[in-house]
C-alpha cells in the first residue's frame, strides 16, 4: 500500500515538473531572419548575437538564422564576421512569437570569400642579462 502511494506521489511530482517546464518555455519567443550581401547573395557563416547576453548563433549556407528561447523584451542584435562591418539593429521579442529581422551587409559575396593572412618573421634575439 505504501509503495503504491509513493509511486503515485512520484508520478504526480514528475508530471508537475514537466508541465511547469513546458509552461515556462512557452512564455519565451524567438528571433529569426536572414543576412544578405550587398549583391543580394546569402551571407553564410556570419555570427549573430544578442548584445549583452550569451545568446549567439551563426547563419547557415542560405544566410538564415534563428535564436530560440528568448525572454520577452527589447534587444539589440549584432552581426559580425571577418571582413564584415559590425551591424546592429533593435528587435522586440514577445511571448510565444517569432520576431523576424533581416540585414544587408555593405560587402559583396566576393569580398566575404576573400580572407587575407599576412605574416612576418622577426629575428629571435636572446634577452640580455642585467645586473
Amino acid at each position: 500500500m505504501y509503495r503504491k502511494f509513493s509511486l503515485i506521489i512520484y508520478l504526480a511530482f514528475i508530471f508537475l515538473v514537466l508541465t511547469g517546464t513546458a509552461y515556462a518555455q512557452s512564455k519565451n519567443g524567438s528571433i529569426s531572419g536572414s543576412i544578405k550581401t550587398s549583391d543580394g547573395n546569402p551571407a553564410a557563416f556570419v555570427s549573430v548575437g544578442l548584445k549583452n547576453t550569451s545568446k549567439t548563433t551563426q547563419t547557415d549556407e542560405q544566410g538564415n538564422f534563428t535564436i530560440r528561447n528568448v525572454s520577452p523584451g527589447k534587444y539589440t542584435i549584432k552581426i559580425s564576421a571577418v571582413g564584415v562591418k559590425v551591424i546592429e539593429k533593435s528587435v522586440t521579442v514577445t511571448a510565444d512569437n517569432e520576431s523576424k529581422i533581416s540585414f544587408a551587409t555593405a560587402e559583396s559575396s566576393s569580398q566575404l570569400d576573400e580572407v587575407a593572412i599576412n605574416g612576418y618573421r622577426t629575428p629571435n634575439k636572446k634577452p640580455s642579462k642585467s645586473g
